[in-house]
């Protein structure tokens, strides 16, 4: 799962992206007991059977939101402030494992960041890093990590370097397979 937001009134963050979250149909109960009842907006993308899912929360007294994109591997809602009529984009994204199949959501991105100007952040769950160093016991570049490479480049993206870590998925006994998978991708314009 991957937290983010945009935005703190008071130290309190009042935008929030889940990913993998496995979660279908109704989910109010669920929503609530995240938050309570201050997230009252949300965006979703249902997961597939036991896999995927994102759900967006904001707050309603800071942000009005709105769907604007519904992808196979993504979400986009348009965000705009209710102090100062300022407005952003905010991707949700949780990738598909198999390369093939993660080849649609770059051009899914392509299309979003098309239809959707000004601000735009871009987070979740990539399912492939971008350099070999961000796995372990990988050597070597692949075409699926050139790609994705390829795709933050294209669309303008700023890819910030990870603070307090190097990675952000572990498994293992002694968590000996490591990657980065999750980013947190913006650009201004």
């Amino acid at each position: 799962m991957l937290g983010g937001y945009m935005g703190e009134i008071r130290g309190r963050a009042n935008v929030f992206v889940l990913v993998e979250t496995k979660l279908d149909g109704h989910i109010d109960n669920v929503i609530q007991s995240i938050r309570h009842n201050r997230w009252k907006g949300k965006i979703q993308k249902e997961a597939q059977g036991s896999t995927g899912g994102i759900l967006i929360l904001w707050d309603k007294r800071i942000w009005n939101g709105e769907m604007v994109m519904d992808g196979n591997q993504c979400i986009t809602g348009k965000f705009t402030s209710l102090n100062d009529n300022w407005s952003w984009h905010l991707t949700g994204v949780y990738a598909d494992c198999n390369r093939v199949t993660r080849r649609t959501l770059w051009q899914e991105l392509i299309n979003v960041r098309s239809t959707c100007l000004g601000p735009w952040i871009v987070c979740g769950d990539f399912n492939v890093t971008r350099y070999p160093s961000e796995i372990t016991s990988c050597r070597r570049l692949s075409g699926g990590m050139a790609e994705f490479s390829n795709c933050i480049e294209e669309l303008e993206l700023v890819d910030p370097p990870l603070f307090g870590g190097s990675f952000t998925w572990r498994r293992g006994e002694d968590f000996d397979c490591a990657s980065r998978i999750a980013r947190f991708l913006h650009c201004a314009e």
